[in-house]
């Protein structure tokens, strides 16, 4: 709005002046007036010439008078130049300060980086060493747990071992009285349940196992404990009896070979407790050819009832660790086996019969049926 105002003013002004310089042209041609001695003609002209100066002068002051950036650019041209100039120089010295300040900052944030980077690591073998710290930590606790339950072990073996050289009236050094790998006990007992109760089941498996080991050693006192079993073994097998809801075959071994008057240092052994055969199953049926040699008889027996003990093995009965045997026949029928076996020449058959239902721990109880593939059952 302004620079409307402004024109029209500039073209009333200049308008003014174009009618008064005209109107004294005018005048000065008609009365032919002259100035300084010159011809009316070159008068009107200077007059003309006078008028446009005037013109032109008015609307310069008249821009001047009324606008400040007139005023600016007429007057102060120069000094705005060195302004500019000084303002872009220092425009030019602060962008470089920005950038040597953009420069140092990135350095900085490189360096920043860098150390949060020192930091992470720093803070994960932290991390790394306070977790194995915690775990060495764990580990001196199980080992600390560990060496007063030996240490409990050890007072409890020394004090077993006292009290039963006190209880033992003869003591014949040297003698061997259980060998490594030998059975104490062997007994079904039920799995599941709470720790209490398994833990009674166990303690009346190991009085049993006590008391038949006194008898064994003729040891009349009662309050005699025979067998020492290491506390962390008797933990395990009360774990695992408390996870099996089931009957277990639990059998109780020697662990090293005992001198009379030293206890009895016990390993328990695990097994499922299945029935393998029921009573009047076969076992095992053998064809054989008799000669009659003198010895033939013995020999056939031995080498089938060796087979017997193998085939009872690998349908689940449990071997003696020492012997490898599962079964029992009484001497009378043995004996008497091998007589009916003199008696007969030729092909046989010999069979292996059961006489009762037989569990995992066994022992195998059979009877043995002889008969003449030629002739009559004998």
């Amino acid at each position: 709005m302004f620079g409307v105002t402004l024109i029209l003013g500039i073209a009333i002004t200049g308008g003014i002046i174009a009618f008064l310089g005209d109107r004294i042209g005018t005048r000065v041609g008609k009365r032919r007036m002259t100035l300084w001695g010159l011809r009316p003609r070159y008068t009107s002209i200077i007059i003309t010439i006078l008028t446009g100066i005037l013109i032109a002068g008015s609307t310069l002051s008249f821009l001047v008078l009324i606008s400040y950036d007139v005023r600016t650019a007429l007057f102060g041209m120069e000094a705005l130049k060195q302004q500019t100039r000084a303002l872009t120089e220092e425009v030019s010295s602060k962008t470089n300060e920005l950038e040597a300040a953009r420069s140092e900052l990135e350095k900085k944030n490189a360096e920043y980086a860098a150390t949060n980077a020192r930091i992470a690591a720093i803070t994960k073998e932290l991390q790394a060493l306070q977790a194995n710290k915690q775990a060495l930590d764990e580990r001196i606790a199980s080992l600390n747990i560990s060496k007063a339950e030996l240490q409990k072990d050890i007072d409890r073996l020394n004090e077993l071992t006292a009290n039963l050289r006190q209880g033992i009236a003869t003591v014949r050094e040297g003698t061997i009285a259980l060998r490594a790998g030998e059975v104490i006990a062997v007994n079904v007992i039920q799995g599941g349940g709470p720790r209490t109760e398994v833990e009674q089941r166990l303690g009346e498996y190991m009085k049993a196992a006590n008391q038949r080991l006194r008898e064994r050693f003729q040891i009349q006192d009662p309050k005699i404990e025979l067998i020492f079993i290491a506390q962390a073994h008797a933990e395990e097998v009360i774990k695992f009896l408390m996870s099996k809801n089931e009957a277990v075959v639990l059998r109780l071994l020697s662990g090293g070979n005992v001198i009379v008057g030293e206890p009895v240092i016990g390993q328990f052994e695990a097994f499922p407790n299945r029935q393998v055969y029921a009573k009047g199953d076969v076992v095992l049926s053998d064809k054989v050819n008799y000669t009659g040699e003198p010895n033939e008889a013995e020999q056939l027996m031995s080498i089938f009832l060796r087979r017997v003990n193998e085939t009872a093995v690998k349908q689940g009965i449990i071997p003696d660790p020492l012997q490898g045997t599962v079964g029992i026949v009484a001497m009378e029928q043995y004996y008497e086996a091998i007589n009916q076996l003199r008696r007969i020449k030729g092909p046989i058959e010999l069979t292996a019969v059961t006489t009762e239902t037989v569990f995992s721990p066994g022992p195998l109880r059979i009877t043995i049926q002889i008969r003449s593939t030629t002739g009559p059952t004998l």
